[in-house]
């Protein structure tokens, strides 16, 4: 009598997720603090809270690797800290969210632009009567119209109240409508990068080292979720990628780990 074997993976429990999760940011805050003093981290800030964003407004070059970065954490983190309080526990969507929330708090999103958005969600959660939980995730991806509440706020700069009020209007509005819009649009790009954006003309060394080494921690800590072994890894490769494809439900926290390390050493390579 023939026996099949199944083999069970191990379940990694929703505060592990949040401690691999967690490294990004206190690695780019402690980065920060290193490369850049007190002052110019502050002045850096103020600089990236001003810009208007347009298609799109690099921050290091505006206001230096560590504003740049203790932007990128101060985003990271308060989206963390909100995904932890309505009890989520991370899977490919929100990873996915919170990613390109941190890709792009380096050329546009900061936390002065995109507050709106989430006040607008909590609005319409509140409209219909609903957990704002049910939200929470699409309001993370409608961020991605947060340049034009910066727009709003510099041509405003004359009087920042004003601006402030209109930024909440625009914002919230855009939160607010966004919910609906979403679920009419989400196969239009079936999963697929629609920004275009200017590179700096050079590499900054230590930026390079510094996501260098992180992609090599995600493929470490990958490797010991994933009971030290890549095993899995090819039948990953086989997804197409095409919306929805969360790999952490089909594959597990650690190979997507391991996904992401590899990925990013490829592009950093590239």
């Amino acid at each position: 009598m023939n026996t099949i074997k199944i083999t069970r993976r191990k379940e990694v429990s929703s505060s592990t997720m949040y401690n691999v999760l967690y490294i990004l940011p206190l690695a780019m805050l402690i980065c920060a603090f290193i490369v850049a003093s007190p002052v110019e981290l502050l002045e850096g800030i103020a600089l990236i809270y001003k810009a208007n964003d347009i298609l799109l407004t690099d921050y290091l070059l505006i206001a230096g690797v560590g504003a740049t970065l203790l932007n990128a954490a101060s985003v990271i983190f308060i989206n963390l800290w909100l995904l932890r309080r309505l009890d989520f526990k991370p899977n490919g969507v929100i990873i996915a969210a919170l990613f390109l929330l941190a890709g792009f708090s380096f050329m546009g999103k900061n936390l002065f632009n995109i507050w709106p958005f989430y006040l607008g969600g909590y609005l319409y959660s509140k409209y219909h009567q609903m957990p704002y939980k049910n939200v929470v995730i699409i309001n993370m991806f409608s961020t991605a119209l947060s340049p034009l509440v910066s727009l709003i706020g510099e041509s405003m700069s004359h009087n920042m109240i004003y601006g402030i009020i209109i930024m909440a209007v625009v914002g919230g509005f855009i939160g607010f409508i966004m919910p609906t819009v979403s679920s009419h649009i989400v196969t239009l790009h079936a999963g697929y990068n629609l920004y275009n954006s200017s590179l700096l003309t050079y590499n900054d060394w230590r930026l390079v080292t510094f996501f260098v080494l992180y992609c090599i921690v995600l493929i470490g800590v990958g490797y010991r979720i994933n009971e030290k072994t890549f095993k899995g890894y090819r039948r990953l490769l086989g997804h197409s990628g095409r919306i929805v494809t969360d790999m952490i439900k089909q594959d597990g926290f650690g190979l997507s780990l391991v996904n992401m390390g590899i990925l990013g050493l490829l592009c950093i390579g590239f």
